[in-house]
């Protein structure tokens, strides 16, 4: 009887205290995980937006289910190729970049500020003019990946490798970033007072 009373103690108080304790580690990561919303949805990544996009040959070999060796090598020395190229214009461009993602942070610290979230849009676009020498350079080294990758692939493996290629190189615009906010209610008081809309 004491046996039966002193397990039923021991199970009622530690469910209590995991109970307690599974409520506080909510209220934690509720208050303290999330990074800042704001902050998240106005990222913006200006090697992406330069076409500065690096591949991963593993990746693509598994992804593309590439089983040949010998196809498998010249995937390796094909994307070896481009990311060295891609190495190369960073190189060349390395003072225009780090000028312009020293210009993004401004215009984000101004916009969280101002709650001018045009400001960013604006900003975006004279970044994309003043990354255009970059981009078509880049682009340049996508067209000739492509095209040795066209003649390696299988058709089946070649739409792949596209869809791949079209995702790591897609950069989210101002205005999804701006509904991401508006759907997290980050927005709210920029609407109020900047008359964005």
């Amino acid at each position: 009887m004491k046996k039966a009373l002193l397990l039923g103690l021991i199970l009622v108080f530690t469910s209590s205290f995991a109970q307690m304790q599974g409520r506080g580690g909510m209220g934690r990561r509720g208050m303290g995980g999330g990074g800042n919303p704001q902050q998240a949805a106005m990222k913006i990544d200006v090697e992406k937006m330069s076409g500065i996009v690096y591949y991963d040959d593993k990746k693509i070999i598994k992804k593309l289910k590439i089983k040949d060796k010998e196809k498998q090598q010249l995937v390796k020395k094909y994307i070896y190729e481009y990311n060295k190229k891609m190495d190369e214009i960073k190189l060349k461009y390395h003072q225009q970049i780090k000028e312009t993602k020293a210009y993004m942070e401004e215009k984000k610290r101004e916009a969280m500020q101002n709650r001018d979230f045009e400001a960013m849009q604006r900003a975006k676009y004279r970044v994309k003019e003043k990354m255009a020498p970059v981009r078509e350079e880049t682009r340049m080294q996508k067209k000739i990946l492509n095209e040795k990758m066209q003649q390696l692939l299988s058709k089946k493996q070649y739409k792949k490798w596209k869809k791949y290629v079209k995702k790591k190189n897609k950069v989210p615009s101002m205005q999804n970033n701006q509904n991401d906010m508006r759907k997290r209610g980050g927005m709210r008081g920029g609407m109020r007072g900047g008359g964005m809309f």
